[in-house]
C-alpha cells in the first residue's frame, strides 16, 4: 500500500487540523507522511496523528475550505531519499512521480556542486582541510584547521548565499 485513501476529509483554509470520516489514521498513518487533497497541487507533511479521525499538518492548509472530499496520504517511502513509493492503485501517481524526479534532480545537483576534498596551506603555517560527503539525503562538509604555530585560529562562520552557495 503506497497510500492510505479510506473515507473522506474536511479541510479548513488557514488551519492545520484535518478531520476524517471513516478513517483509521492511528493504524495506518505516521508523523512525516504526506497528505494531499485530490485535485489540489499541494502536499502537506503530517505533524501529528491525535486520533483515528484527526491529523494535524505541519503548516496551515492553504486551499479552499472543503467538506467530505477525497484525499490520500502517502505512507510508503524509500529509505534514503524519502521518495514516495508509487503503487498501481495510487491516486495522482503522476504528481508524486514528478515530485520524486525533482527531488532526485536536486540531489544530483548538490552532488555535482562539490564532492571531494581540498587543502589550503597558508604562509602562516595554517592548513585548512575541507571535505564534503553525501550520505543518503544528507550533504555535509567537514572543515579541519591545523597549525604548526601556536596561534589563535578563531571561530569558523558559515554564511548562506544565493544559489545554494556558502561562504566560510
Amino acid at each position: 500500500m503506497g497510500q492510505y485513501q479510506a473515507g473522506t476529509v474536511d479541510v479548513t483554509n488557514g488551519s492545520p487540523i484535518v478531520t476524517g470520516y471513516d478513517t483509521e489514521w492511528l493504524t495506518y498513518v505516521s508523523v512525516g507522511d504526506a497528505f494531499k487533497v485530490d485535485g489540489i497541487s499541494a502536499i502537506y507533511t503530517i505533524n501529528s496523528v491525535p486520533s483515528d479521525t484527526q491529523i494535524i499538518l505541519s503548516t496551515n492548509y492553504a486551499g479552499a475550505t472543503q467538506n467530505g472530499v477525497a484525499y490520500h496520504i502517502t505512507v510508503d517511502w524509500t529509505p534514503y531519499l524519502h521518495l514516495a513509493e508509487i503503487w498501481g492503485a495510487d491516486k495522482n501517481w503522476w504528481f508524486h512521480l514528478t515530485q520524486n524526479l525533482r527531488t532526485i534532480d536536486e540531489f544530483l545537483r548538490a552532488a555535482d556542486i562539490y564532492s571531494g576534498s581540498g587543502t589550503f596551506n597558508g604562509s602562516t603555517g595554517v592548513t585548512i582541510n575541507i571535505g564534503a560527503t553525501l550520505s543518503g539525503s544528507t550533504y555535509s562538509v567537514a572543515i579541519t584547521i591545523t597549525t604548526s604555530n601556536p596561534i589563535n585560529v578563531g571561530a569558523i562562520s558559515v554564511e548562506s548565499k544565493a544559489n545554494n552557495q556558502f561562504v566560510v
